[in-house]
């Protein structure tokens, strides 16, 4: 059994038989999942699996937690050996990095589309804010390729700084 993903086609081209579609059309999530087409894409599918490693490890934490209390919700259980919160807190910082990661490469990529698709006449956006903000929460459907990339590397930017914050903090009290 596989699940299968739909790009971009038009719904009168399911009628063609399997052998005439474009390889492209359909892709398993397998497929899409072991083979990126960018770094970019290295970025998403390993900022993927470390929160799903996030996840599980903090599920983990909080069964130990609760099999080693005595009266579970009522006091304060400690463990030992905590591996599973160091399991938590690298898995977290790895989806964090992952995402800021995707970021750079993101900005990286808005320059290269900058260069190719503006004119010397258009104003880049990092120099009028109000345009960056029009850019941002503006229909992606009505936006070229350069502004949906910008919409792109500021929701990385956003996510990966509201969700670092709690690893750094962690790091920065551990070291101060």
């Amino acid at each position: 059994m596989s699940l299968r993903l739909r790009l971009g086609a038009d719904d009168d081209e399911d009628e063609r038989p399997e052998d005439e579609r474009p390889e492209d059309e359909h892709r398993t999530i397998t497929g899409w999942f072991l083979n990126p087409t960018d770094l970019g894409g290295i970025f998403v599918r390993s900022a993927l699996v470390f929160t799903v490693l996030t996840v599980l490890s903090m599920i983990a934490l909080a069964v130990i937690l609760l099999s080693v209390s005595e009266e579970p919700f009522v006091d304060q259980p400690t463990i030992e050996e905590p591996i599973t919160a160091y399991v938590w807190l690298l898995s977290y910082t790895a989806a964090v990095v992952s995402v800021l990661g995707y970021a750079a490469w993101s900005f990286w990529k808005q320059r290269q589309l900058k260069t190719r698709m503006t004119t010397r006449s258009e104003a880049s956006p990092l120099k009028k804010p109000i345009r960056l903000f029009r850019i941002v929460f503006a229909d992606s459907s009505e936006c070229n390729e350069y502004e949906k990339q910008v919409q792109k590397t500021v929701s990385a930017l956003i996510i990966g700084l509201l969700f670092g914050n709690l690893p750094a903090r962690i790091y920065l009290s551990g070291i101060l």
